[in-house]
């Protein structure tokens, strides 16, 4: 009997440990990026509406608050140039809030609560931007890296 409950403890002990380390993992901010690669903004005043934008959408999905201090945007290399790890060019979006609204960098995210930023298309700057080989970037004050989506290309529309 003895025995038993000694493995029983053992197997309980090991499941706590197991979860604990899984919380430690998952504890602190995490964002999650997403993408609208072909954008429109319709409002209740046509002064504010816009055409021809990506917009980018961070939910913050972990635990802890982290502070948004950047988006920025970086040209890369294909693919099948997997040995190049550089950006070939990078660009700082210094404006990327909604006409009409207040700055929106820096934020505090709280967590649950979701960050929007705007990309505006300046061909005079970039004259490709929904080819495939840009990505925006959301730099974030706990990480090193920023959180990287790709820009995909737009359908044509048939």
């Amino acid at each position: 009997m003895g025995t038993a409950v000694a493995i029983y403890a053992a197997c309980v002990s090991t499941g706590a440990l197991l979860i604990q380390f899984r919380n430690w993992l998952t504890s602190g901010p995490r964002l999650r990026v997403s993408l609208i690669s072909d954008g429109l903004i319709i409002g209740g005043d046509p002064e504010f509406d816009e055409r021809d934008l990506v917009i980018v959408n961070a939910t913050n999905v972990g635990t802890a608050a982290t502070m948004i201090t950047n988006l920025a945007i970086e040209e890369r290399y294909p693919f099948y140039y997997f040995w190049r790890r550089q950006a070939i060019n990078s660009y700082v979006v210094t404006n990327p809030q909604l006409k009409g609204y207040p700055r929106n960098v820096p934020q505090l995210l709280e967590p649950a609560h979701q960050w929007t930023g705007v990309i505006r298309s300046r061909p005079d700057v970039i004259p490709n931007l929904r080819d495939g080989d840009y990505y925006a970037l959301v730099q974030t004050s706990y990480r090193r890296r920023p959180y990287r989506k790709r820009i995909s290309p737009v359908k044509p529309k048939s």
